[in-house]
């Protein structure tokens, strides 16, 4: 493949070879594999949070020989997971305004566990660093203690909401990976006052019976919610060594309104296209797209789309008299638009 690439952080990146091999006749396989979306095919998709050489290992079955080679991708710095974009009305009628806003999907918090958990977790109980479960990479947050086990992160600002992503394996083996039974699931609960916690997700028991990747939506928990914390708990369990579960590589993000590098496109039209908030007047249907671009050159980018229907304009009507019981026929048009309901009162 390419001696080299490129790739933002938190971005993907396909890798390849430039002479495809058939997979019948030769066996492949890619490392380091824990941020690949599968080792043993051509073309795997990375996900590196750092500078990485891949190595591509190529056999043959039946032992007409190997061959190795690697690839590097850089990875540039950035604190931003991704951008959105909404619109306030998605099907609007011509000649109306619609306001759009972007929202940057901010990186606040970040945890691999390798040599321990970070510092910006409050409590960790029954919990350790370790690989005894296995790991996405390395070590992860390994639960096998007795009692209580959770994980609860420090205040964190999600007035504007957020994810929690993060790798959840709940075991199905022996220890010390032993199978967690029904009513021994994980959940995951916010609080914004410290006292009452809300539930977020359940995570079933029997769900996860290998690292799986998890995106779970924090809500929009407005101006009461700078304070807010995430915890992961297991309703039960046995005791050590019994019924245990790992998480790995934690990304906690918040949306947040950033006008730096941001532009709307198509600019026609749109107010102001550098905006986070902005309104635009589009005269036909029109995807518009957000941008966000940092020092390094990363971008992220979102689209909604607007649709526009015809301006709805209705004829005037002649005044009538009636006289006598008989009944008047009304009727009623329209110089243009289409699919008009009626209501007359």
């Amino acid at each position: 493949g390419a001696g080299s690439a490129t790739v933002c952080m938190y971005n993907s990146v396909q890798l390849g070879m430039e002479d495809a091999l058939d997979p019948q006749w030769f066996n492949m396989h890619w490392s380091p594999s824990a941020d690949l979306s599968d080792p043993d095919v051509a073309d795997p998709v990375a996900y590196p949070s750092v500078d990485t050489w891949y190595k591509l290992l190529v056999t043959s079955p039946v032992g007409c020989g190997t061959a190795l080679d690697s690839v590097l991708v850089n990875v540039h710095p950035s604190t931003v997971y991704g951008i959105r974009a909404t619109a306030d009305d998605d099907s609007i009628c011509a000649e109306d305004p619609v306001n759009l806003h972007a929202q940057v999907e901010q990186v606040v918090r970040a945890d691999a566990f390798e040599g321990g958990p970070a510092s910006w977790w409050t409590s960790i109980q029954g919990g350790t660093s370790s690989a005894l479960c296995g790991s996405v990479s390395g070590t992860a947050l390994y639960f096998n203690g007795a009692g209580i086990r959770s994980a609860t992160t420090g205040p964190l600002d999600f007035s504007a909401g957020g994810v929690a992503h993060f790798f959840l394996k709940i075991a199905t083996g022996s220890n010390p990976c032993d199978d967690a039974e029904p009513g021994e699931d994980v959940v995951l609960e916010y609080t914004v006052d410290g006292t009452t916690w809300i539930l977020l997700r359940t995570l079933h028991e029997s769900a996860f019976p290998v690292f799986s990747h998890l995106k779970v939506t924090i809500p929009a928990l407005g101006g009461s919610a700078t304070n807010t914390q995430l915890r992961w708990r297991q309703l039960s369990n046995s005791g050590v060594g019994q019924d245990n579960w790992s998480m790995d590589n934690v990304l906690i993000t918040r949306y947040q309104d950033d006008n730096t590098g941001l532009a709307w496109s198509p600019a026609i039209g749109v107010q102001a296209p550098n905006n986070a908030t902005t309104s635009a007047t589009p005269a036909q249907d029109t995807w518009f797209t957000a941008t966000s671009t940092n020092t390094f050159g990363c971008s992220y980018s979102d689209s909604v789309r607007v649709t526009v229907a015809p301006a709805f304009h209705l004829l005037p009507m002649d005044d009538t008299t009636r006289c006598g019981p008989g009944g008047t026929q009304l009727q009623a048009q329209v110089a243009s638009g289409a699919n008009a309901t009626w209501s007359w009162s």
